[in-house]
């Protein structure tokens, strides 16, 4: 029997049965074996490398909801390899999602077909009792989940079907109850198991079952609890899961490589320049300090591109000495294995004592920059662009830190999209760290850690230079929430807990590891990792996936040995206690980074002994380092007086060369021969285009991405945090290991701002330069109508009724749940009797829909009607109400902030917007503009009780939280649009608060009535978000009993919930704002989200009252609804026919500063008193759960 398997945390957007929906033609699926193998492909002479491609296409369709065109793919696989199993079952799993009879039916032959060659494969017995249990067949389920449990007796979705079919026959109540807490037992985070039998106990244990019914709702108020449904990666097990990798995905093995002294390799110093050898440190404590620190932990090189030339140049801290001063190296690869000191000319010759360095782009403009820590100076270079850096240490403020500094690290700590900077401060002057290094002695240190509050200056051109500023603020509530003392050596950053945000591992001297776990909002809590209580002087750590379990390891090195820690962690468990200790005879190393040095797609690692030795700890595929002490040649062979290596691929032949460091000699090169492997780079740009204006969601570097490549069976990755141990962190290009492979079917990223992205056929040839997609991750569902020959877009909706957007001073954005949207009557036409519209989720995002009504408004071919609708920033809201009115006045004059006339402009809605305007990088922000507004004496006869509105089309830019954030930390405050009046003294006044319109282009209304009596000046609308007006005018408003407009509700007679796809995106007339294409559909990768959603067919009794009960719905999900006109009177002669669509209901992002983001429950409701609701605040419709919200995503 096998021991029950909990459930595991793993990198959720790679996994291919829980994580990404993927675009159809994106190759093989980032799918983790289980430990039970899958059937075994016969070793046959059919072509197996091209039933392996099929069959990921066919995984990637899979995950792409598209199960017919997958069981078409995954046919042609079985024709390429007829008697290879896994294709078989694949073909069947795809033919039982389609779940139409047919398929149902192809499906069971196909699973007994299989039973017969092999009466134990469990993919063929769990999937059979999946379909006839559908089927109503309950003895003949049971028999196939018997069949399960008997040979997987850790099966927890295999036991509660077992159950769970004893309880509908009415058998052996004792034995299915038994099967419950069996399921239970090995999952205890399962939905189904725990309600039944909380529920069953109630008679006869009650004192158990409200044990039981606690556990149920504190770990349904934490969202950990996975569900089971007949969808595809929500049946319970692994078993009704599609076959990706084979028996840990090997490829053939290469030999290693071989090394050899580079025939090319000249390195040209400055004259009068010569290496520095700890000598030339001096005397004193300072002299002493410095030849302690290159003792234990080396010499730092530092590996970056500072001039974007692809050719990796080398930054080498205390390397040389000139005119009696030991200075810092900078050398510039020339090409042709030619390195030139160019340490002068780019401004980073300074002689202080440099002892860590971190590179990274801090104020993202698409250079690498520098932090040099040191002792008594710390330094931060800018690089401006040009081949030189600037020293904006003192702008930074990190002048007054003058402490001694030892290791440090960027990181995106609050996740605004720029990189804050953390260090470990050792020793509070030189005197102490000296004495600490001799004999050990404490002294006090701690963590130093700044945060980035640059601001993002507009680009008032393409081609700008759109870097923040250089601000930078202490972050004294992380330091005392850490609360650390002591003399701090090192720290790595990985994402702990796998909850999408990047943690901290802090090494203090003689202490144990210290894990600081991101709450987010700049919230963060300590705790100790479990598997190491040991107390150890400390070089650093670096993290790795050693086991291809999507899922990063630390490789820990002390000064007495070398620690590998792996990542076992549970969902639902505490991160400290899920590292355990695993295998590595590595020797103590001085410092280490990762690198594939046999490119066989299984991360290795490169380090120095203590007693200088190039160390190569081979992974045997199996989750152990294994030190190959033949690997770089014999002891005898190396000088004896190395302090430093590198390993990066320095020729330009996608080989990874050893670089090392003699004291005496320098740098000298050893190139690798090559086994035949290949090498796919990868450069990582944050930076989206958004018609060519630079946006950031993320980080420049696109620091903390996780990353996988697959070719054919091979898979590799990693999480682009801390790939090095030691005091220096570099910024080079990402290098995977492809095997033998040319090219990866497909490299797929989860960016830091949560955005998932897949590239397709991306060859090992040069750098691959990826940027973050330009599509919008996130938004609001969108609505469609039939114009009498097809769906065409209106616009989107329910953007105020966003829940879980966090603020920057705590909680959480209240949502406004309702929301009118103006249809003009040539956009919605009848069909059969009926006004028929879609509303879909073309986005990573869960859409909450309560109720939808049509309002059909007849008036007057002269009047217009419009609902009060706005986003409001300010009470009131808006009313909803019915605004018409006959007369408009425009301006007649507009200008905007840069003097440019928009009066045509304003006049007309026809996508022509006011976009003078200079954006930032900070999505959704721009320079203060405004446009201002003469209207003459239009105004003039208005008195103050005419009611009059002014009506603004157009459409925004959302600041997203994250932005508002970055914001909040730059301080600069975030402007909506003000109504501004100019008195007698040319000063602005302001008018009122207007809001802006939520999302895609739209007309707002704002009541002005009173405020405008009599008005003869100018008005201005001022702003700073990226809101681009369309039309502007003012409206006398007429009442409704003047002007009779008949006003119908129409109800939905029909309304059917579907998987649609992803509407394409296109620019109609090659300018924003986009638009979608119904018919046309656009294959990307989303986040799988996890929880129930609503399931497809007939959802009308959801959407008829405001009550709270919800139609919810995922990304590519797609709602039709229709709306019986035969209650329609004709429309009179001169009369014209317009539509206002009624929606109220939520939608959530899965953004980083969203609560509750990647989880579809908690659901929202009115009376919570915000999102999301307290565990003292039930969701007032739970019996929905279990007859409307049926269909499971994630895990």
């Amino acid at each position: 029997m096998s021991q029950a398997q909990p459930i595991r945390a793993r990198w959720p957007w790679l996994v291919f049965a829980a994580a990404v929906i993927l675009a159809p033609l994106i190759g093989t699926a980032v799918y983790r074996m289980t430990r039970q193998k899958p059937p075994k492909p016969p070793l046959a002479a059919a072509d197996m490398e091209k039933a392996v491609a099929l069959n990921n296409r066919g995984m990637g369709l899979m995950e792409k909801y598209e199960y017919a065109p997958a069981a078409e793919v995954f046919q042609q696989a079985r024709e390429a390899a007829p008697d290879w199993t896994i294709a078989e079952i694949n073909y069947a799993i795809a033919r039982m999602n389609v779940a139409d009879p047919p398929d149902l039916d192809a499906a069971i032959d196909i699973f007994e077909a299989v039973l017969r060659r092999e009466p134990k494969n469990l993919h063929a017995h769990y999937c059979l009792g999946i379909i006839i249990k559908y089927r109503n067949r309950l003895p003949d389920a049971i028999r196939h989940f018997e069949a399960v449990t008997n040979v997987d007796d850790g099966d927890a979705g295999a036991w509660f079907h077992l159950g769970d079919c004893l309880l509908q026959i009415g058998e052996d109540r004792d034995r299915a109850v038994q099967c419950l807490e069996k399921a239970f037992a090995r999952n205890p985070y399962l939905r189904g198991p725990l309600w039944q039998l909380q529920g069953r106990l109630q008679a006869e244990d009650p004192q158990r079952a409200d044990k039981l019914l606690k556990e149920f709702q504190n770990l349904e108020a934490a969202e950990v609890l996975a569900d089971l449904a007949t969808r595809y990666t929500c049946m319970g097990s692994k078993y009704a899961e599609v076959i990706g990798k084979v028996e840990h995905a090997k490829v053939q093995a290469a030999p290693p490589p071989v090394f050899r002294p580079a025939e090319k390799f000249v390195v040209r110093l400055s004259p009068g320049a010569k290496w520095a050898k700890d000598s030339d440190f001096g005397t004193g404590p300072l002299g002493n300090l410095r030849r302690a620190a290159r003792q234990r932990f080396g010499g730092t090189i530092i590996r970056l591109d500072f001039n974007r030339d692809d050719r990796i140049d080398l930054f080498l801290l205390g390397a040389v000495v000139e005119n009696g001063k030991v200075r810092n190296l900078l050398l510039q690869n020339m090409g042709n294995g030619e390195f030139n000191d160019v340490t002068a000319a780019s401004g980073l010759s300074d002689s202080s004592a440099s002892l860590g360095c971190c590179a990274g782009d801090f104020d993202n403009d698409g250079q690498t920059d520098l932090f040099v820590s040191g002792a008594g100076v710390q330094r931060l270079y800018r690089n401006k662009g040009n081949g030189s850096f600037e020293d904006v240490s003192q702008t930074a403020g990190l002048d007054k830190l003058t402490s001694v500094c030892l290791g440090c690290t960027w990181i995106d700590l609050e996740q605004d999209g720029d990189l804050d900077l953390v260090m470990c401060e050792y020793a509070a002057n030189i005197e102490q760290a000296a004495s600490l290094f001799a004999d050990g002695k404490n002294a006090p240190g701690g963590i130093r850690a700044f945060l980035n509050a640059g601001i993002a200056l507009p680009a008032k051109t393409e081609t700008d230079d759109v870097r923040l500023t250089v601000r930078f603020e202490r972050f004294h509530d992380f330091e005392k929430s850490i609360n650390l003392t002591s003399p701090m050596v090192g720290l790595a950053v990985s994402d702990a807990d796998n909850d999408r945000d990047l943690d901290l591992l802090l090494f203090a001297e003689n202490q144990r590891p210290k894990l600081v776990i991101n709450d987010r909002l700049l919230r963060f809590r300590t705790g100790n990792i479990d598997a190491t209580a040991e107390e150890h002087a400390w070089n650093g750590a670096l993290v790795l996936d050693v086991d291809h379990d999507e899922r990063s390891e630390l490789l820990l090195l002390a000064k007495d040995k070398t620690m590998l820690l792996r990542n076992q962690s549970v969902s639902g468990q505490p991160a400290e206690k899920g590292y355990v200790m695993g295998a590595t005879n590595a020797p103590a190393l001085r410092q280490a980074q990762i690198a594939d040095v046999d490119l066989d797609g299984w991360t290795d690692v490169v380090g120095l002994s203590h007693d200088g030795k190039p160390v190569f700890l081979i992974n045997d595929w199996e989750g152990k380092l294994e030190n190959r002490t033949d690997m770089f040649g014999l002891d005898r062979e190396w000088k004896k007086d190395l302090i430093g290596l590198a390993i990066v691929d320095m020729d330009g032949d996608s080989n990874p060369d050893l670089l090392t460091w003699s004291e005496a000699d320098g740098l000298e090169l050893h190139a690798s021969r090559g086994n035949g492997n290949q090498c796919l780079k990868i450069a990582l740009n944050g930076r989206r285009l958004t018609q060519k204006r630079p946006v950031l969601r993320t980080n420049q570097d696109g620091f903390g991405a996780l990353i996988a490549a697959q070719a054919g069976r091979l898979w590799t990755g990693l999480e682009a945090t801390t790939l090095s141990a030691g005091l220096g962190q570099s910024c080079v290009p990402i290098e995977l290991g492809l095997g033998s492979a040319k090219s990866a079917e497909a490299v797929r990223l989860r960016w830091p701002d949560l955005v998932v992205q897949a590239e397709i056929d991306v060859a090992c040839a040069g750098v691959r330069r990826i940027r973050q997609v330009g599509r919008k991750p996130d938004s609001c569902p969108v609505i469609f109508a039939w114009n009498g020959e097809k769906f065409v877009y209106i616009t989107d909706c329910l953007g105020a009724g966003s829940v879980g957007e966090m603020l920057a001073q705590g909680g959480t954005r209240p949502p406004r749940p309702e929301e009118s949207v103006k249809i003009d009557g040539k956009h919605l036409k009848l069909e059969n009797g009926r006004y028929v519209l879609k509303i879909g989720e073309p986005m990573d995002e869960i859409m909450y829909l309560d109720r939808a009504q049509l309002v059909a408004v007849d008036h007057p071919g002269d009047v217009h009607v419009f609902p009060d609708e706005r986003f409001a920033v300010s009470d009131p809201p808006p009313s909803q109400e019915l605004l018409c009115f006959r007369d408009r006045f425009f301006a007649q004059s507009a200008r905007t902030s840069n003097n440019n006339d928009v009066t045509a402009t304003v006049r007309e809605w026809d996508r022509k917007t006011v976009d003078d305007f200079h954006n930032t990088v900070w999505l959704g922000v721009a320079d203060e503009h405004w446009v201002e507004l003469d209207f003459g004496k239009q105004l003039a006869d208005l008195g103050p009780k005419d009611r009059v509105a002014l009506c603004l089309a157009g459409w925004t830019e959302y600041a997203y939280p994250h932005t508002i954030f970055g914001l909040v930390q730059a301080g600069t405050p975030l402007i909506a649009p003000l109504l501004e009046t100019q008195d007698a003294n040319g000063q602005w006044r302001p008018v009122a608060e207007l809001g802006f319109p939520a999302g895609e282009p739209r007309m707002m209304t704002v009541e002005l009535t009173g405020k405008l009596a009599g008005h003869q000046g100018k008005l201005r609308v001022r702003t700073n978000m990226q809101v681009f007006w369309d039309q502007i005018f003012i409206a006398p408003l007429v009442s409704k009993t003047v002007l009779k407009p008949r006003v119908t509700e129409l109800h939905i007679a029909d309304a059917n919930l579907a998987y649609h796809g992803f509407c394409q995106e296109y620019l109609p007339d090659g300018k924003l704002p986009l638009t979608y294409d119904h018919d046309r559909l656009d294959n990307i990768a989303v986040s799988k989200w996890t929880g129930w959603l609503t399931r497809y067919g007939d959802v009308a009794e959801l959407l008829h009252n405001t009550d709270d009960r919800f139609l919810i719905a995922g990304p590519g999900d797609e709602i039709t609804l229709q709306f019986d006109a035969s209650g329609l009177t004709p429309v009179p002669a001169g009369w014209t026919r317009s539509f206002v669509l009624r929606t109220w209901g939520y939608c959530k992002d899965n953004a980083p500063f969203t609560a509750t983001a990647g989880y579809v429950q908690p659901i929202p409701f009115r009376a919570m008193n915000q999102y999301p609701p307290g565990a003292d605040e039930p969701y007032p419709h739970a019996e929905d759960m279990g007859r409307w919200h049926t269909r499971r995503t994630g895990k």
